[in-house]
């Protein structure tokens, strides 16, 4: 697979932003590429969060591509 170089867009919410370091972001990468390849998310903290691309619910295993934007919340609950 050919890579090319692409911009992703990365924006974090709520206490991850202390955790990552950021609140938002452009990254610069090969594109296609894994959301774990760009992402330092422990484990124990993926497990409590969501990860939306475009708008739509992925894993760490899912491809973006040029222009993608990825939103990194927590969880949230309440009734």
């Amino acid at each position: 697979m050919i890579k090319v170089k692409g911009r992703i867009k990365v924006r974090v919410m709520g206490y991850l932003i202390d955790l990552l370091g950021f609140d938002e972001t452009i990254m610069e990468v090969k594109v296609p590429v894994k959301v774990k390849e760009i992402m330092s998310i422990p484990r124990e903290v993926y497990d409590r969060t969501i990860i939306l691309v475009n708008g739509k619910s992925v894993s760490l295993d899912y491809e973006v591509k040029d222009g993608d934007k990825i939103v990194v919340m927590p969880f949230v609950s309440g009734g």
